[in-house]
This record gives structure tokens, C-alpha cells and sequence, in this order.
């Protein structure tokens, strides 16, 4: 297991408001193989834990005890839509 913490702080802020992220990827201590986080939606947001594309690194958002997140902090998401392929005309 690897932990990874990061510290933002928005420009625009005159306060001390700092969010921190914590990432996280996981490896079996057994076999050594990497491990996927299943159930979170892809992407980066501090609002809410999000896992990145490959799904192999859980990226947790965080604050001090008592704060919360500033507003306008960045991030993105990603949705995955299941397309159907549609079969050719014979010609």
C-alpha cells in the first residue's frame, strides 16, 4: 500500500481554508498484484472520493476537523456511457 497526501489551497482565498487529498493504490502483500477500487466514480473532485481512470488509485478529499471545503475548488469526472454498435447494412 502507498499513500500519497497533497495540500491546496485556493488563490482566491483570503482565509487559511487548505483541502487536502489523500491517494491511495493498493497492492496484495501476498502475490504482489495491484488492486482496482470498485464503486467510485472516475475522476479528481474535493467534494466527494473519486478513483482514477485505471481505477487503481483511490483519491480521497479532506479538510481539517471542523472546516469545510472552500467553494470553487477544481476538479473533474468522468462518465462512462455504454454504446451499442450497430450492425452494417449488407451491401
Amino acid at each position: 500500500m502507498s499513500a500519497q497526501l497533497s495540500m491546496f489551497s485556493p488563490e482566491t482565498s483570503s482565509d487559511s481554508a487548505v483541502c487536502y487529498h489523500l491517494d491511495l493504490t493498493v497492492t496484495c502483500a501476498d502475490c504482489g498484484a495491484e488492486l482496482e477500487f470498485v464503486g467510485m466514480p472516475n475522476g479528481c473532485s474535493f467534494y466527494l472520493p473519486t478513483v482514477s481512470i485505471d481505477r487503481k488509485t483511490a483519491r480521497f478529499p479532506m479538510v481539517r476537523a471542523g472546516e469545510s471545503v472552500p467553494a470553487g475548488m477544481p476538479g473533474f469526472g468522468v462518465r462512462h456511457i455504454q454504446v451499442e454498435e450497430k450492425s452494417s447494412p449488407v451491401q
